[in-house]
């Protein structure tokens, strides 16, 4: 891709990432938080920047871009269909990439019900699998090219890092320590069975 849009880029880590490797060759990040935002322009150059809140359903760019992408967004917003029509009726745009956790598990489910899961701005809202997130692509009238499930192993700086950036409280970080270090770590890959993996999904817009 030439040009890439990332929504909900949070600090910056997948575009600056992209730029790094000469992956495309125009840049534009867009997130709810300016303090985000603020923290991508003082370490970045290059990519051009826009705060704006991606549940409203108004996001709206006037340029047009090869790539969209937007990573580990939609199991934070509300409305995730929405967002994403705004983004077929607002942005001019080839391929959308999608990544989320697969976290539909009986116990999220519960917790879901019981409405005890975080419902603060960073915390998940909704609990994909590989069927719900497909067919919520696929019923906004975009088409899904390619998919691919991986299972994430996270290092205890990162988790540290994490933290700091979504304000986890200690259970929070316990957990995602237990679910993302501890399990990778003594299971391998028979965590994929008992956890969430990661699903990122190549959509291409119809014509």
């Amino acid at each position: 891709p030439s040009s890439i849009l990332d929504l909900g880029c949070g600090t910056g880590a997948v575009i600056t990432e992209l730029q790094s490797r000469n992956v495309g060759k125009r840049y534009m990040a867009v997130d709810y938080s300016k303090d985000a935002i603020e923290y991508l322009e003082k370490n970045s150059t290059g990519i051009k920047t826009q705060v704006a809140d991606l549940t409203s359903g108004k996001v709206s760019v006037n340029d047009s871009f090869d790539l969209v992408i937007a990573i580990h967004v939609l199991q934070h917003l509300e409305e995730p269909d929405k967002f994403i029509k705004n983004i077929i009726d607002n942005i001019k745009f080839t391929y959308l990439i999608i990544e989320v956790p697969l976290e539909d598990l009986f116990i999220n489910r519960v917790a879901s019900m019981l409405g005890i899961h975080d419902k603060n701005p960073t915390g998940t809202l909704q609990f994909f699998n590989k069927k719900t997130i497909n067919d919520l692509l696929t019923k906004s009238g975009i088409s899904i090219v390619d998919q691919k499930k991986s299972t994430p192993i996270t290092n205890l700086k990162t988790l540290k890092i994490l933290k700091e950036r979504y304000d986890w409280n200690k259970f929070q970080m316990m957990k995602k320590v237990f679910t993302t270090y501890l399990l990778p770590l003594f299971l391998g890959p028979i965590k994929r069975y008992l956890h969430y993996s990661y699903y990122t999904v190549l959509c291409v817009r119809k014509a």
